[in-house]
């Protein structure tokens, strides 16, 4: 996985990622990843902490031929994951965030739109901030 760290003073991650497999999808952050997000209006510095659980990109099995759970997306699922079980954005931030995340992954545009246009459409029922 190539990802490139971004200097202190612009958007993009800040720290490598790193996780230890703990079950059969599951991981575990090894060290803080930390992201700051570029998006016009926001100045969020995002710290994925050393323990958190994740299951990298959530993709449903059947669909792994395609998409697959990891991939050079992998640090933008985490922090979307996180972003999703500590809601310290509203659900389409936390999305919008994911996006670009994955721009700084180097995902290619048609897979981060694709997985973009998913979590916009089923995201829904996963995110903890919701009344």
């Amino acid at each position: 996985m190539t990802m490139k760290l971004s200097p202190d003073h612009l958007p993009g991650f800040k720290s490598q990622f790193t996780a230890t497999k703990v079950g059969r999808r599951n991981w575990v952050v090894a060290q803080d990843l930390v992201y700051v997000s570029g998006l016009p209006g926001f100045d969020l510095h995002i710290c994925v902490p050393v323990g958190f659980k994740t299951d990298l990109a959530s993709i449903p099995r059947m669909f792994w031929w395609i998409v697959p759970p990891d991939g050079s997306y992998t640090p933008a699922a985490v922090v979307h994951d996180y972003l999703y079980r500590h809601p310290i954005t509203d659900r389409a931030t936390a999305d919008r965030i994911f996006i670009e995340a994955m721009k700084h992954c180097g995902t290619w545009k048609i897979v981060r739109g694709g997985i973009y246009a998913t979590v916009r459409a089923f995201g829904w029922m996963f995110f903890k901030g919701r009344k």
